[in-house]
């Protein structure tokens, strides 16, 4: 499972009233859209990591430096 812009504006909805920052929607479109992911995200931890990481974001505690030149 990887994620898509449509995903993207779901959690933009759900967690920014629609306006995720750019930098957040660029690491994740860097981190989950091409397979195989970092390590084991079978489906059924692929959303929780995602919130994860988006959670962290707010907190101020996820680096969001992409790993390839978008």
């Amino acid at each position: 499972m990887t994620i898509d812009y449509e995903i993207i504006n779901v959690l933009a909805e759900a967690f920014f009233a629609g306006d995720m920052p750019e930098e957040l929607s660029a690491y994740l479109i860097d981190r989950y859209s091409e397979e195989p992911l970092e390590g084991d995200l079978h489906p059924h931890y692929f959303f929780p990591m995602i919130r994860s990481d988006i959670k962290s974001y707010i907190k101020g505690e996820l680096d969001v430096t992409l790993r390839t030149d978008l």
